[in-house]
C-alpha cells in the first residue's frame, strides 16, 4: 500500500492504523523504510480501545476495513495479495450499490 500511495495509485483514502497504539516499536517502524526501502507515506494512526470495539478487533497482520462516511465497519479483508487493491474497490462498489 505504501508503493501505490508513492505512486498516487490508490482510488480510495487509505489509513495505516497501527493497533498496538502509540508504542516505542510503532515509532520504530513508521522511522524506517518500508520492505522496498522507500519512506513510509501513508497517514499513520494509532489504534486505541475505541478503534478496536469499532471494528471488532484485529483478527491478523494486515486487516484492511472499508468504513462509510460515519466509520461504520462495512467489510473487511485479512491477508494481502496482488489482487487486495482489486478487492477492496470490488468491496467499495458494492457497499455503494446497496446503499443507493
Amino acid at each position: 500500500m505504501n508503493r501505490l500511495t508513492h505512486e498516487n495509485k490508490l482510488p480510495f483514502k487509505f489509513y495505516a492504523v497501527h493497533a498496538e497504539g502509540d508504542k516505542p516499536q510503532a515509532h520504530a517502524l513508521i522511522d524506517s523504510t518500508d520492505y522496498n526501502g522507500k519512506d513510509w507515506v501513508l497517514t499513520f494512526l494509532w489504534g486505541n480501545k475505541e478503534i478496536d470495539e469499532q471494528v471488532g478487533g484485529v483478527h491478523a497482520y494486515p486487516t484492511y476495513y472499508i468504513l462509510d462516511a460515519q466509520a461504520q465497519p462495512r467489510a473487511m479483508v485479512i491477508g494481502h495479495n496482488d489482487k487486495t487493491v482489486e478487492s477492496i474497490e470490488w468491496l467499495i462498489g458494492e457497499i455503494k450499490k446497496r446503499d443507493s
